[in-house]
């Protein structure tokens, strides 16, 4: 008998592909059938045996190789990530280890005004009396020092840095708010010559004459952030500039304690050769062990009120964390970089936070 399949048989059975297979798996005898249904789960069995064998490879590998992890790549590159989120632990375990092995960083060169460190102190034109107690105690203590006038959230800043320095998120906060401003119906009095120059002094200063709702005085916070970003990222291409290897920064409303330039030495002196910021205080902040005396490993935290910063530290400040995540405040882009295991904070304190100022961001706590 011809059990060939023929055209009528196909049509029967279905159309296509599907038909045909059907039919020939019908007419197929059974222990083929078997004998096929076996060798496929065979397939099957034998491909998840070899995933989960590469699996664990992979695993072991790790771990074999979980010392030479952190140094493949310090700049944070995917093995220094994978086992950083991995095992936390492990990773700044492992970090702290490095920086104890690491030779004292060489501060002989260090002047006693710390001149060669080139402090910079970042504030604003409009205020005085912000930087005035600091300006006094760094003379007072006859350490040298410049002032740089950054960018004023109360000024308009300059299209092309907005857009170079916020991200879509923060240019529409700010923008909308003060669209907001111009189309407001409530009789709040905002005329065009308040949304003028003047738009971002008056919210600051009236805010309750004029009625101003909580998304605006958002939006100048927000204002005051993005200035904040561009005065030490400013600071920081003028180290680039000038190449200094190293710089000392201090906010405005930073206090120094006494016997500032010596205490600083000293900490130096005992800082890994290869760091890459020293902060002097902070906020919010999470550490790890003590390197050395007076030196802990910095993970993450916020408020650089003072800090002292390596040149390639700044080179990838601007060329990565600023221009990559530029919704995010300066000091928290800063201090993320705690992450590279090359960030340590000073113990004790070297600077306090003046109680005599309140930030035009937001409230420290």
């Amino acid at each position: 008998m011809d059990t060939r399949l023929r055209p009528e048989t196909a049509s029967r059975t279905g159309t296509g592909c599907t038909g045909l297979v059907g039919e020939f798996s019908r007419l197929m005898p059974p222990n083929n059938q078997r004998r096929m249904k076996f060798h496929a789960s065979l397939t099957v069995a034998v491909l998840v045996l070899l995933s989960i064998g590469g699996m664990v490879a992979a695993a072991l590998l790790l771990f074999q190789a979980r010392d030479c992890l952190p140094l493949m790549n310090p700049e944070g590159g995917w093995p220094s990530k994978l086992l950083r989120h991995v095992n936390q632990d492990f990773y700044w375990r492992q970090k702290l280890k490095e920086a104890r092995l690491r030779k004292s960083f060489n501060c002989s060169w260090i002047a006693p005004n710390l001149g060669n460190l080139h402090p910079q102190v970042v504030t604003v034109e409009r205020v005085p009396e912000r930087r005035r107690e600091l300006v006094a105690q760094l003379r007072l203590q006859r350490i040298a020092h410049e002032v740089v006038f950054g960018a004023d959230g109360l000024h308009d800043i300059p299209a092309p840095l907005l857009k170079l320095y916020s991200g879509k998120r923060t240019r529409k906060h700010l923008t909308g708010a003060r669209k907001s401003a111009a189309n407001d119906e409530s009789g709040s009095g905002l005329d065009d010559e308040f949304l003028g120059g003047g738009y971002w002094q008056a919210l600051q200063g009236n805010s309750t004459q004029y009625g101003v709702q909580e998304s605006r005085q958002a939006a100048l916070f927000r204002r005051m952030e993005v200035a904040a970003k561009l005065s030490f990222t400013s600071v920081f291409h003028k180290m680039v500039g000038e190449r200094w290897e190293y710089m000392l920064v201090f906010e405005d409303d930073a206090v120094l304690f006494r016997d500032f330039s010596r205490q600083l030495r000293d900490v130096l002196c005992r800082m890994p050769d290869n760091f890459e910021v020293l902060y002097l205080n902070a906020c919010h902040e999470t550490t790890g062990e003590a390197v050395r005396p007076g030196v802990i490993q910095f993970q993450k935290g916020s408020c650089t009120v003072a800090f002292v910063v390596s040149l390639p530290f700044a080179l990838r400040t601007i060329h990565y964390e600023v221009l990559k995540h530029r919704d995010i405040p300066f000091d928290h882009l800063a201090m993320k970089q705690g992450r590279y295991g090359r960030s340590f904070l000073a113990d004790p304190r070297l600077v306090n936070f003046t109680q005599s100022i309140k930030s035009e961001i937001r409230d420290r706590k």
